[in-house]
């Protein structure tokens, strides 16, 4: 198999019309500073994490921060090992480490406010009042009713009843963030082709698609095009595959996410630091066999030895450091399944780093994520999002003409005007760019005729309403749904 690094680090910008000017290195560069400097993360400093913010638990950016970290870490070892191992130049080394931090830093981009529960309520929603509100909107085109089962109205609603933050972080960084705006996100296919998890279009049932990484969707239909041209800049033309550098992102993710959960339950004074490391030690002793033992067998033992003293701070530092260097040994050892996108992960569960991350998600599943803070913050945060989308959901019930009218008229409506009311204002609410987004979108449509065109709208318009939803911050959903239910102080709010 030919590994050549220089066929899937490249520095091809998704907008055709953005030219790639400079080295490698200087455009991997380029697409981090984007990341990190974007309006798309500094709202995630009011995201939270698993607990509600307040002074001892930090936001979704610090979470990207120690994911970007982490990867960065691994990925360094990785260049070294390929630059001295002459698979790889020193730019393409350098451009790789920069690649990954990019797409680590990007990995909680699109995220709903309320991560989990801000997911469950677009997917229930849409199961519940979708097919309904597509019916509204679509009957008269054609002269008769259609059911639940017609095509049309199961492929309009395909993307919303698995709606997940993977494919909508693929909208958010390569079709709502672009423009020649100061907003703009103008990333390399090679970024874009690392934050790709799973390869299964939203829609297509795991039985029916050959690609391997289906458990969720990773795309939604609306962006199949430019998955599509992605990986056939990397030359995945046949057959999709994982992209080498998504095995680095999915491991500094793993590593970071439920250490950096239970840290949270124990800076907040929810648990005890030296019963969470005894149960945690228990648990991997008892659960992993060695079957091919491994070096970072010793170092992870030597982690729990760490406390009580040191806490679990200390502990999970040294874990950090011993799982690093196990993902960064195995990317090497698997080089050639990694290339080809066969390998499954970089921490499997049979070996002692796989092993202790899943007694670390099984004890946080027991004892972190059932705490009263943390279901308190998901039914909170349920109840915003399905609140908004029922007052939203008016604008689905539209049909295509009569919303084109509205938004042709929500700039300057006329203060006579009374028809419509409550879908002109709300209309006017969501901003400019998701709306330009939106008619970017019916652009394309023109390979859509007559009825099937108009599911095609209407798909396009529940993603108008998502990304707005999704986009805010919880802060900001939560204000939202409260001035809409009329919570709202008038006087106070002058």
């Amino acid at each position: 198999m030919n590994l050549d690094y220089s066929s899937i680090l490249k520095a091809d910008r998704v907008q055709p019309d953005i030219v790639a000017t400079g080295p490698l290195v200087t455009t991997a560069e380029a697409d981090l500073e984007q990341i990190l400097f974007s309006p798309v993360f500094r709202r995630l400093q009011h995201q939270a994490r698993a607990f509600p913010l307040d002074g001892n638990v930090g936001a979704k950016s610090s979470q990207a921060i120690e994911t970007a970290h982490i990867g960065r870490r691994i990925a360094r070892q990785i260049a070294a090992r390929l630059e001295s191992g002459k698979l790889a130049s020193a730019s393409e080394c350098a451009a790789l480490v920069d690649f990954t931090e990019t797409a680590c830093l990007a990995r909680e981009v699109g995220c709903p406010p309320f991560d989990q529960a801000g997911e469950a309520a677009i997917q229930r929603w849409f199961v519940e009042h979708g097919p309904g509100k597509v019916q509204a909107a679509c009957r008269h085109y054609g002269g008769h009713d259609f059911d639940d089962s017609d095509p049309r109205l199961v492929n309009a609603l395909a993307d919303f009843y698995e709606f997940d933050r993977n494919p909508q972080r693929l909208r958010v960084l390569a079709k709502l963030q672009v423009g020649n705006t100061a907003r703009s996100l103008h990333l390399t296919k090679t970024s874009i082709a690392s934050t790709l998890q799973y390869l299964r279009m939203a829609g297509i049932g795991v039985a029916e698609t050959t690609a391997g990484f289906s458990d969720k969707p990773g795309f939604f239909s609306t962006e199949a095009g430019l998955v599509k041209s992605v990986w056939s800049s990397v030359g995945y033309d046949t057959e999709p595959q994982r992209f080498p550098i998504s095995y680095i992102v999915e491991a500094a993710a793993a590593i970071v996410s439920f250490s950096g959960d239970l840290q949270q339950a124990i800076d907040s004074d929810l648990l005890r630091a030296q019963d969470a490391i005894e149960a945690i030690k228990n648990d991997w002793l008892t659960t992993y066999i060695p079957i091919d033992p491994d070096p970072v067998d010793q170092q992870i033992l030597d982690t729990f030895a760490v406390g009580p003293d040191g806490g679990f701070t200390d502990a999970r530092r040294a874990l950090i450091g011993a799982l690093c260097d196990y993902a960064a040994r195995r990317y090497i050892d698997q080089h050639e399944a990694v290339f080809a996108g066969v390998t499954e992960t970089l921490l499997p569960t049979e070996s002692g780093a796989g092993s202790m991350l899943a007694a670390l998600e099984r004890y946080c599943r027991q004892h972190v994520y059932c705490l009263e803070p943390v279901q308190r913050k998901e039914l909170i945060g349920y109840s915003v999002v399905s609140g908004l989308l029922d007052h939203y959901g008016v604008l689905l019930e539209c049909p295509s003409a009569r919303f084109q009218t509205l938004l042709d008229a929500s700039a300057q409506a006329k203060a006579s005007d009374r028809s419509w009311f409550v879908e002109r204002k709300l209309l006017a609410t969501i901003p400019l760019g998701y709306r330009n987004a939106y008619a970017h979108s019916l652009a394309l449509l023109g390979h859509a005729h007559g009825r099937d065109q108009e599911f095609e709208e209407w798909n396009a318009r529940a993603h108008l309403l998502v990304d707005f939803i999704a986009g805010m911050d919880e802060d900001a959903a939560t204000a939202l749904h409260r001035m809409l239910s009329g919570c709202v102080d008038l006087r106070a709010a002058k």
